[in-house]
């Protein structure tokens, strides 16, 4: 489909006429679905709590986010950025105990999510945002990435580990490299590897199909 500049578009409605494009919405749920997926999983991995969680988080967030959402655009899923602070706040309340620490953390964001839709009442609210700087928010997504990163190093290696700190699991990363399993760790970096070369290769070819367009 060739677009111009002065290409317009319906706009979006509710109810049976919202239908129109049926086909590329469902088409978009899919490709969310399968970014959010691992996400949900590894964000609730990264923040101390069972990986099932996230993905109940994640599905429970598709399902009623756009019915209380005001946009006809609406993409909801999982976000890291509150993963260390969550993770802070299971090992706390549990004293060490992870479980006992998520546990006591669902109401807590239970009520968080209530102070939320209260608060979404007001207008103006999301003016808000512009308080904060965009470098904290760089720096608070970077630290989450790495958090994330370093929590799949066991699943990686092949390996359980007992370890909750970032610290602790690096302590333990030398003497777990020198007794991985070869056909997991194989496994695990062709893995990596080939997710790798995908995005590269898939940075490349769009390129080459935008020169040619």
């Amino acid at each position: 489909m060739n677009l111009s500049p002065n290409t317009s578009f319906p706009i979006p409605v509710n109810g049976r006429a919202g239908l129109l494009f049926w086909k590329q919405d469902a088409l978009a749920g899919i490709m969310v679905a399968c970014v959010a997926l691992p996400l949900s999983l590894a964000v609730a991995t990264a923040s101390g709590v069972p990986a099932v969680a996230g993905l109940l988080a994640a599905i429970v967030t598709g399902l009623v986010l756009p019915f209380l959402s005001g946009a006809y655009l609406t993409v909801g899923g999982p976000a890291a950025g509150l993963a260390p602070a969550i993770f802070l706040a299971v090992s706390l309340l549990g004293q060490g105990d992870m479980q006992s620490g998520y546990a006591l953390l669902l109401p807590i964001i239970m009520a968080c999510g209530v102070a939320q839709l209260l608060i979404s009442r007001f207008k103006n609210v999301s003016s808000l945002n512009k308080l904060i700087p965009p470098m904290v928010i760089t720096g608070v997504l970077a630290s989450v990435g790495i958090l994330v990163l370093i929590k799949q190093i066991p699943q990686l290696l092949g390996y359980t580990t007992q370890a909750h700190g970032v610290f602790a699991l690096l302590a333990e990363l030398p003497l777990q490299v020198s007794k991985a399993p070869i056909p997991v760790l194989s496994l695990g970096l062709g893995t990596l590897f080939c997710v790798t070369a995908f995005h590269f290769l898939s940075q490349r070819f769009k390129m080459m199909f935008l020169a040619q367009g």
